[in-house]
C-alpha cells in the first residue's frame, strides 16, 4: 500500500484522524500549542470536545493531504507551497513548526496504519512540501 492509498484511508475517517494528528502534535511538541490562542494551556485530549478544533484540524489536514497527493508534480508543489507559506494565519509559524508537524504525522500514521503505512512515501512527499514551504517563507 503506497502513501496515496494511505491518504485515502485517512480520508475515510477524516475528522477523527485530523483531531488525533493534532493531539499527537501537541503531545509531542507542547510548545507549539501556544501558537493557537484557543488551544493554549488546555489538555490536548480535551481539545476534541471543542467544535472549532474539529473544524480547524479537518481543514488543515484536508489541505495537507491535497498538497501531499500532488507533491510529485513540481508545478503543483511549488504553487501549493507558496499558498501555504503566504497564508496570513501562518505568519507566526516557522519552518520548525512544519517539520515538527511532519514528525507527529509520521508517528501517528505508523501507529494507526501499522504495516500498511508507506513511511518512505510519506517522508519523501512531506519533505518535499516542507522544503518548498521553507524556501517561500
Amino acid at each position: 500500500m503506497g502513501y496515496i492509498d494511505n491518504i485515502s484511508a485517512v480520508r475515510g475517517d477524516l475528522s477523527n484522524h485530523s483531531m488525533n494528528i493534532f493531539v499527537e502534535f501537541f503531545k509531542m511538541f507542547p510548545q507549539h500549542q501556544n501558537v493557537f490562542g484557543d488551544y493554549k494551556g488546555k489538555d490536548p485530549e480535551s481539545l476534541k470536545s471543542l467544535p472549532k478544533f474539529k473544524t480547524h484540524t479537518t481543514k488543515v489536514v484536508t489541505m495537507l493531504l491535497d498538497v501531499l497527493e500532488k507533491a510529485g508534480d513540481s508545478g503543483s508543489l511549488q504553487s501549493n507551497c507558496q499558498t501555504i507559506a503566504k497564508m496570513g494565519q501562518h505568519k507566526s509559524l516557522t519552518l520548525q513548526h512544519y517539520k515538527d508537524l511532519g514528525t507527529a504525522l509520521m508517528a501517528y500514521l505508523q501507529k494507526t496504519l501499522g504495516g500498511a503505512c508507506d513511511t518512505a512515501g510519506w517522508e519523501k512527499a512531506y519533505n518535499s512540501v516542507t522544503s518548498g514551504v521553507g524556501s517561500m517563507m
